[in-house]
């Protein structure tokens, strides 16, 4: 299974969900990752892509990067969710 990685940063929520879009037309999965101050917009991302494409978050995951800066150790809360595409169904509705 082939998985592309969107890293979210400074951009608006709305470019990520078009990447997300454009993405899920030619892979399975796609994996949105951001730490820190991102991370409520990964998660914005995720379920506005949920809304507008046939794909469903598949997993969460959420760990500490530890970061030393200045001689100080910080710890940056990171989060990865895998967003899946779901498979339209044969012989269903048009």
């Amino acid at each position: 299974m082939e998985v592309e990685k969107i890293y979210i940063g400074a951009k608006p929520v709305s470019s990520y969900v078009l990447a997300i879009l454009v993405m899920l037309k030619e892979k399975e999965c796609v994996e949105i990752e951001a730490r820190g101050r991102n991370i409520p917009k990964a998660i914005l991302t995720a379920k506005g892509a949920e809304r507008l494409v046939p794909c469903k978050i598949d997993s969460v995951k959420i760990d500490v990067d530890l970061h030393e800066q200045d001689g100080k150790k910080r710890n940056v809360p990171r989060i990865n969710i895998l967003l899946a595409r779901i498979a339209k169904s044969e012989g269903g509705k048009a």
